[in-house]
């Protein structure tokens, strides 16, 4: 979100996933750094935290690539991350599947399913 009174904002997630460290960024600004200038497209990168290298620039690559390290597509996050903050009335009207999907992502345990497959 920017603020009222503001001309650009950021996030930045850091994540692990298998011993790996990343970092995700997202900016967004008004053009000219003004407060009444257009809004610019969003950027963001996909950051390798041992080398600081950036892995992905395009926002297309960025999402696809933090989805196949962390195996959660952006509804799967928002879920984990409400569920986390105790917001479980999104999960409870989640579909049985979808629920059980999101619990062995979250907790890790998707190993078990594959083990008994």
């Amino acid at each position: 979100m920017m603020s009222y009174h503001t001309a650009d904002c950021f996030a930045e997630v850091d994540f692990e996933t298998k011993n790996k460290q990343y970092r995700s960024k997202w900016a967004l600004w008004r053009s000219r750094n003004r407060l009444d200038g257009e809004l610019q497209p969003p950027k963001m990168e996909l950051i390798d935290l041992e080398t600081n290298q950036v892995l992905e620039s395009k926002l297309t690559d960025v999402r696809e690539r933090v989805t196949a390290l962390t195996g959660l597509d952006y509804q799967r996050f928002l879920r984990s991350v409400l569920l986390a903050q105790g917001d479980f009335a999104a999960f409870l009207k989640a579909r049985e599947n979808e629920k059980g999907e999101l619990l062995e992502k979250i907790t890790g345990t998707d190993l078990y399913t594959k083990l008994s497959q």
